[in-house]
């Protein structure tokens, strides 16, 4: 135990009790401190207590953000270490200063909404016309030749239309790649078409038409229209278009004809949301009119085969093209939508700025 006390003349001195400190050796060296006068300083440094911060050096919170602006270093970004919580947004009485309404509301006209209505509608006349075309070949109503050469007119002309206006001029050096692809593509699928025509002839024709529709009608909801959404998802869609080919052509007798479909249902998958997008883009007025006459050609195909089935498809398309863009324009006014300091970081320089 040890303890000190305070005498007149002589200072601090150590006392031990019970036991008598021997004096402390002598140290012929300037400057070195033996272990008495530091343990001095030691109890003078604990008798003393610890030192109190000040109130300068002390970590003031914001009350609000007007306080939080004054003080210094304070900046509104993310993953900057500051004095401040991570939940902090400027206190109670100023969060909701900075709530913004509608800050990204899109506001469309009525010509804009029918444009794109006609855009929905050309791709839903390609897969109804399919399905039509399977019919026809499955009744023998129409010749292979002759669908044959239509097909590759359309597809040529297509392709050619496609690199000679559409295409940017940034990407021309993939054509002959894809074109590459392209014949590739068809040449293992008609090596392989008598294994896949063969896969589902053991399921009962009901079923076939069954299942055929419901991957057909999931291909268009996924289908990439040119819009930025999570829905769209081309593997998705093609790979539904495909299964509803291969569901259809096991129906057929022969092998030409399925290799035929099945590349028409590649084209119109794959390939024509390209060709769609892109004019659309460049020449919006001439995919409604496109889409107008698919429309048409539909209405035609299917009255000759089901009065009412014509009906109904003109119904749904003046209701696509007319009702819908309608209530768009007539509802988007009530559309709200609120931000503020609770929303997400945005980067204001995306990964690829930032390598340049």
């Amino acid at each position: 135990m040890i303890e000190w006390s305070n005498e007149s003349g002589n200072g601090q001195q150590l006392h031990q009790i019970g036991l008598q400190a021997n004096p402390s050796p002598t140290y012929p060296q300037q400057g070195v401190i033996g272990p008495e006068h530091r343990l001095k300083r030691f109890c003078r440094c604990m008798s003393r207590g610890a030192p109190k911060k000040s109130k300068e050096s002390r970590l003031e919170r914001p009350k609000n953000l007007l306080d939080a602006v004054r003080m210094p270093g304070w900046e509104k970004q993310l993953y900057r270490r500051q004095p401040f919580n991570d939940t902090y947004s400027g206190g109670d009485e100023c969060f909701l200063n900075e709530l913004r309404k509608n800050v990204s509301v899109v506001k469309y006209s009525w010509c804009s909404a029918v444009l794109g209505a006609f855009h929905l509608t050309t791709h839903l006349n390609v897969v109804l016309l399919y399905f039509v075309l399977f019919e026809a070949i499955y009744n023998e109503n129409m010749h292979f030749d002759t669908l044959l050469w239509s097909y590759v007119g359309i597809t040529v002309s297509c392709y050619l239309f496609y690199n000679s206006v559409l295409r940017p001029k940034d990407e021309m050096r993939k054509k002959w790649e894809e074109l590459r692809d392209f014949l590739t593509l068809f040449v293992f699928g008609y090596a392989l078409t008598p294994i896949i025509r063969t896969l589902t002839t053991t399921i009962s024709t009901d079923t076939i038409y069954a299942l055929a529709i419901i991957f057909a009608l999931v291909s268009c909801i996924f289908h990439d229209y040119g819009i930025r959404a999570p829905i769209v998802s081309t593997p998705v869609s093609v790979s539904c278009g495909l299964c509803s080919s291969v569901l259809l052509i096991s129906r057929l007798k022969d092998s030409s004809s399925a290799f035929l479909l099945l590349a028409i249902s590649f084209s119109q998958h794959s390939l024509s949301p390209i060709f769609q997008n892109a004019l659309m883009n460049k020449y919006s007025r001439m995919q409604a009119l496109l889409g107008l006459i698919l429309s048409g050609l539909s209405c035609v195909t299917l009255w000759e085969m089901n009065a009412v089935l014509s009906i109904i498809w003109a119904i749904v398309v003046i209701f696509v093209v007319v009702i819908c863009p309608l209530l768009l324009i007539r509802l988007q006014h009530r559309k709200s939508t609120i931000h503020g300091p609770w929303d997400e970081a945005v980067p204001a320089r995306s990964a690829s700025d930032l390598l340049k």
